[in-house]
């Protein structure tokens, strides 16, 4: 957790137009550990610079915190479109089996009725386009969750949480499309599958990636 003492001084200093070396160096020989220098700047870097000109109110009790905790969540949610980007990719037989998907959930009803119209206009069309588009999307997602949540660990910035609630985003509107073309009701109570789990896993994708990406949109 950010040092407030620490927190002040950094802040006088820049005023002061000190470098970062010069920082560093006074408040090691004011008795700072490393540690307690790093998160005092990350705590600088992550709640009051932003290139856009404007200052968040300060919370360093929360910050490192809750930081940590969204990063952990992305990189759960990426390692899920990895796996799913890699099986497609791998396996050889999406781009090839994705006309007929299309064209099944179209002819057999399963697909959401205003997107049935979307999957025979637009995307079956474009088949052969859009298959290799949406597995190296999956790929694209979980590779950047995962690479940018792990980086989230060792330094925060306003990029990285830009480039994160853009992933989180891209991962709701890549799931919200197999929502509708499988044709999920909305999760709500079903006294007839007292069995099953109560929200599917793609809603939980859904549900997870708009939390995620409202998060990092705060952040940045």
């Amino acid at each position: 957790m950010a040092n407030k003492q620490i927190i002040d001084y950094i802040k006088q200093a820049q005023d002061s137009k000190l470098n970062k070396a010069e920082i560093i160096q006074n408040l090691k020989t004011a008795g700072w550990s490393d540690d307690d220098i790093r998160d005092g700047f990350a705590y600088i870097n992550l709640y009051t610079e932003h290139p856009l000109g404007y200052k968040k109110d300060p919370k360093p009790e929360r910050g490192p915190i809750v930081h940590d905790r969204l990063a952990w969540v992305a990189i759960c949610l990426g390692y899920l479109w990895l796996i799913s980007g890699l099986n497609k990719i791998l396996g050889g037989l999406f781009v090839p089996g994705f006309p007929d998907f299309v064209r099944n959930q179209i002819e057999n009803g399963q697909a959401w009725p205003f997107y049935k119209n979307i999957l025979s206009s637009v995307v079956l069309p474009n088949a052969n386009l859009i298959a290799p588009l949406i597995q190296f999307s999956e790929l694209g997602i979980g590779a950047v969750l995962i690479l940018l949540g792990f980086w989230n660990f060792l330094s925060v910035g306003f990029w990285r949480n830009f480039v994160l609630c853009l992933a989180s985003i891209a991962s709701f509107v890549m799931i919200l499309n197999i929502i509708l073309s499988l044709g999920l009701p909305f999760p709500w109570i079903d006294k007839a599958n007292a069995f099953a789990q109560g929200v599917s896993l793609e809603y939980f994708i859904l549900f997870l990636s708009l939390v995620l990406g409202l998060s990092y949109f705060s952040e940045v």
